[in-house]
């Protein structure tokens, strides 16, 4: 919304004695009020809106025949205005000088002595908007304009008195983009018609750009009422602190808003609520397996080779799970050079795999007796008497 804004505003002549002035060159209208205090839009010009540079504007300002936009024609100057003063009430007035063959000088000087509603005078300026007790007001003037002839005064029933002002009414976004829709392009059309399907119950501020104002451009307007929408949405959530889901409809509300004015393009990220951290369950601890006791088939194996292993060898075989990985370990610690497939033989017959010349019959059955003593042993068996 553009700050300062563009106002054209009218308002009634109210004179001081003499009310007119026709002895100089130019015609006078003298104590004219410049600028009212209140307007029938609904919102008022402070008495302080002026500095008593503001007041000095006034002179030798032009005075044109009604409204235009862009550079005025000569032949429309009706006049100007010298001695510019403020009133006890704060508001600005002059003395009106008139061209003496401008058309509309006779018709103002008639008016003024005759028939005081006839015309008024209408105020261009950039104004500072803000806000009193619900009203929207001027707060001050960035620059001004000129000072024209009118048909009727936006706050006046005639030429010298001023009506009172009313009660600021809230105007809905609805009605405001209806006045505003004049004004406005396709796409614009478009985003308000959204925004009035969503949010068109929602009330405009006071402070925001008149729709119908000369000054108030298309997207001015439009930004505006998308203002309106984010405050209102906004004021909803500050009024419920704490509550986690209106936030969050809050929040939601406010993507909508942005993306139907253009702020964001394409599809916006989900407002999502951060759900609370779980406490991952602790594993319980896993138990190891009971080692598989191998001694028996370690005792036949040793048995089957005939080979008498020493302690740390037996540790060996202990640590060894396969068959296969037993049986060659027990004949590299024999010195083979090649494996050979283990004889088929029981506890009770074995021979003794030795390298060099075959043991005699006593040492076979010796070692017999020692590996069968052994594989008892290691089967936690005692003795065989045998």
């Amino acid at each position: 919304m553009a700050d300062p804004t563009l106002v054209r505003e009218s308002f009634a002549l109210a004179p001081s004695s003499p009310v007119v002035d026709e002895s100089g060159p130019y015609p006078v209208i003298r104590g004219v009020s410049l600028c009212g205090l209140t307007s029938e839009h609904g919102y008022e010009y402070l008495p302080t809106a002026w500095t008593d540079a503001d007041i000095k504007r006034y002179d030798g300002l032009p005075s044109y025949e009604g409204h235009a936009d862009g550079t005025r024609k000569p032949s429309e100057k009706v006049g100007w205005f010298e001695n510019s003063r403020r009133r006890p009430s704060g508001q600005p007035e002059a003395d009106y000088f008139l061209e003496p063959d401008h058309p509309m000088t006779p018709r103002l000087i008639r008016a003024a002595k005759n028939n005081p509603k006839l015309f008024a005078l209408s105020h261009t300026a950039h104004v500072r908007w803000g806000e009193r007790s619900g009203r929207r007001v001027v707060e001050g003037f960035r620059s001004i304009h000129s000072v024209d002839v009118v048909d009727r005064g936006g706050t006046n029933g005639g030429i010298f008195e001023s009506a009172p002002g009313g009660t600021a009414v809230k105007v809905k976004i609805s009605d405001y983009a209806n006045r505003l829709a004049p004004k406005l392009t396709i796409e614009q059309l478009v985003k308000l018609k959204t925004l009035v399907k969503e949010e068109g119950g929602s009330d405009m501020p006071a402070d925001a750009p008149a729709p119908d104002a000369a000054g108030t451009g298309g997207q001015d307007g439009v930004d505006a009422a998308f203002l309106a929408a984010g405050m209102a949405a906004l004021k909803e959530c500050m009024d419920t602190p704490g509550d986690r889901a209106k936030v969050k409809a809050c929040a939601k509300r406010l993507v909508k808003l942005l993306m139907a004015h253009g702020d964001i393009k394409g599809e916006p990220e989900e407002v999502t609520e951060e759900p609370a951290k779980k406490e991952e369950p602790k594993p319980e601890p896993t138990k190891e397996a009971a080692p598989v006791d191998h001694s028996a088939a370690i005792a036949d194996e040793i048995v089957r080779e005939g080979f008498a292993p020493s302690a740390t060898q037996l540790k060996a075989l202990r640590g060894m799970p396969l068959p296969a990985d037993r049986v060659a370990f027990i004949r590299e610690q024999k010195g083979l050079s090649k494996a050979t497939a283990p004889a088929s033989a029981s506890r009770e017959s074995v021979s003794l795999v030795t390298e060099g010349a075959p043991a005699a019959e006593s040492e076979v059955e010796q070692a017999r007796k020692k590996m069968a003593a052994l594989a008892r042993q290691n089967q936690g068996l005692k003795p065989s008497k045998n």
